[in-house]
């Protein structure tokens, strides 16, 4: 058989530590936790990715622990938007960090183009489709937001007011949707880049665009990991969302307060090295909806409390 350890505490041992190697058979009921975790006392990638689940598990159940989300792969553009957005209502993550490229990729998702996972061939056009509409969207929030405010914004106050925004007039949701509802700041470090900032450019020419604050959303992440007593991270590869929250820790001076967490397919010499840290060389498109599922399986219904304020919200971001 293939037990569900991790459902009721690990029959390995301790969260995290994979015991002796063992077989692992074939089993047709079983559960993707229950093969994670067997997966967990093999060798070669089965070993990380089963010690990855026990440790975003051993996070999420810290009551005192903040869950950071980085997001460096390209992932909600790879069709994971809808996945993570429930992970976020779930509150597996308590903070997400993420690339200027998936905000757009969320917005055009939840707008109801679909995501830019099968459109590998730029002949056909689907690249194209909802472009224009995403650009607009954004470029008529930002010129919205520009009349209201009288100061720079932090990105974290662009990508609520867009979450918001969405939920009103999007008919799918996505990250930033799930984001608002569940009080979570989403981060972008670099949304002036990319996509989402030639739409913040051609609001700009059109006489109106929020300006935004570069260094803002780099202190208010600083702040957020200074006033929790650890955090651990959930990293996508390797890039600008894992490098932001490793200058935050610098910034906050709290590098020893790191709790660990799990970096999937980061590059090579990258990735942390300290206690409970799981490095997985594996895709995260492939990895995450494994690790979700099997991390819904041991935590069923589960919604968790933040430790801390997630965000001094600006009367704008309300």
């Amino acid at each position: 058989e293939t037990p569900d350890y991790g459902s009721y505490g690990g029959a390995r041992g301790t969260l995290g530590t994979a015991g002796a190697s063992e077989p692992v058979q074939l089993n047709a009921t079983a559960s993707i936790s229950g093969l994670l975790d067997k997966l967990g006392g093999t060798g070669l990638g089965g070993r990380t990715v089963g010690r990855a689940l026990d440790e975003w598990e051993r996070l999420a159940r810290d009551p005192d622990c903040q869950v950071v989300l980085a997001l460096s792969t390209p992932v909600v553009g790879a069709g994971l938007g809808e996945l993570l957005a429930a992970a976020i209502g779930r509150r597996y993550v308590d903070i997400v960090v993420m690339s200027g490229e998936d905000v757009f990729a969320d917005v055009r998702a939840a707008l109801g183009f679909g995501s830019t996972a099968n459109m590998d061939d730029p002949a056909s056009g689907a690249h194209d489709v909802g472009l224009e509409p995403t650009r607009d969207f954004l470029a008529g929030l930002a010129a919205t937001l520009a009349r209201e405010a009288d100061r720079d914004l932090a990105g974290w106050e662009f990508t609520r007011a867009l979450g918001k925004r969405l939920a009103e007039h999007a008919p799918r949701t996505g990250v930033l949707r799930a984001a608002v509802a569940a009080d979570v700041p989403v981060f972008a470090p670099d949304l002036v880049a990319g996509p989402c900032g030639l739409a913040l450019a051609l609001a700009q020419r059109r006489g109106a665009a929020a300006r935004l604050d570069p260094l803002a959303d780099l202190t208010a992440l600083a702040d957020l990991l200074a006033a929790c007593a650890h955090y651990g991270v959930i990293a996508a590869g390797s890039g600008v969302a894992t490098a932001t929250v490793t200058q935050a820790d610098e910034l906050a001076g709290r590098a020893t307060r790191s709790a660990g967490g799990v970096y999937l397919d980061v590059a090579a010499g990258t990735g942390p090295v300290g206690a409970g840290v799981v490095v997985a060389q594996s895709p995260p498109g492939l990895v995450l909806p494994l690790l979700l599922t099997g991390l819904a399986q041991r935590l069923p219904g589960t919604i968790r409390t933040p430790a801390v304020a997630t965000t001094a919200h600006s009367d704008l971001a309300r």
